[in-house]
């Protein structure tokens, strides 16, 4: 996520090897995972089947097909702001996931043994 410009000072990083002004947002800074979170709140806000929280998402849909366009358009959306995946830790048209510490099928909401 870029930093805007007048920004950028407040970022500056102090290293043996100079100065190096941060152009993009670091997730070191105490605000960083509420200023992400807030971004793609409103990157996503309007599209019901998708869900996203830090760097986790996932997509519903009632049936393949509106599963489908759910994906096609978080793709598009993704591509259109720069965003980058790693589809190699993607699962795609899952009956059941883990996300935000919980287990999800079509039915139940379930908190996993990782976070009890």
């Amino acid at each position: 996520m870029k930093v805007h410009p007048e920004s950028q000072k407040l970022l500056t990083i102090d290293m043996h090897t100079g100065l190096y002004v941060c152009k993009r947002l670091m997730y070191g800074l105490n605000a960083a995972p509420a200023i992400w979170q807030r971004y793609v709140d409103g990157l996503f806000q309007g599209m019901q089947e998708v869900k996203v929280f830090m760097d986790d998402a996932r997509m519903t849909g009632s049936d393949e097909m509106s599963h489908f366009q759910a994906l096609e358009e978080f793709f598009k959306k993704c591509e259109e702001q720069g965003l980058k995946l790693n589809l190699s830790k993607s699962q795609f048209f899952q009956n059941e996931i883990n996300f935000g510490g919980h287990k999800m099928d079509a039915n139940e909401l379930h908190k996993t043994d990782e976070e009890i």
